[in-house]
């Protein structure tokens, strides 16, 4: 038997429905800080037509909003990293017959980067189109004002869909 089944044993597929279940809490969540990005970049879009004006082109308005968005996702994930070091060391000083192998849980390399890879991901997945949205209106689309807010208003109902059809069995 590989190490995997020595290890979880019998309770394999509680596990996986676990996991599943924080996948989908953490992709709902991300749904909702992506339209609360979105929110917010458009309640910018004087500042950034200012910008646009200044000479600033699109791709560093895309940036400036990329970098912002990054910050909150870099704190969560040092948060829970945090929370997750505690609780683990908290699981260590339990009763070993309480819970056995609690001794064997812990800290690895490979989660930390692997916590620092979704978080990351999740940036640029969950970030990048609100920013997308966010910079498509410049100095020279004012006009077109009207089309651009159906558009955004659209698109933040796609988000919204998607959250809800994520939270719905």
């Amino acid at each position: 038997a590989s190490r995997k089944a020595e290890i979880v044993g019998t309770s394999s597929r509680s596990l996986g429905t676990l996991f599943s279940a924080v996948q989908l809490l953490f992709c709902v969540a991300w749904a909702n800080v992506a339209i609360l990005l979105l929110v917010r970049g458009l309640a910018r879009r004087g500042e950034l037509d200012l910008r646009s004006a200044l000479g600033a082109t699109r791709g560093r308005l895309f940036a400036l909003l990329l970098g912002e968005a990054c910050l909150p996702p870099a704190v969560g994930c040092l948060l829970g990293l945090g929370a997750g070091w505690f609780a683990v060391s908290s699981l260590q000083q339990i009763d070993p017959s309480l819970l056995p192998r609690a001794y064997e849980v812990g800290f690895t390399p490979t989660l930390v980067l692997w916590a620092i890879g979704v978080s990351l991901g999740a940036v640029l997945v969950f970030a990048t189109l609100p920013a997308w949205a966010a910079t498509r209106s410049t100095q020279t689309q004012l006009a077109t004002t009207r089309a651009t807010d159906r558009r955004t208003r659209r698109l933040s109902g796609r988000l919204v869909a998607a959250q809800v059809a994520l939270v719905i069995p």
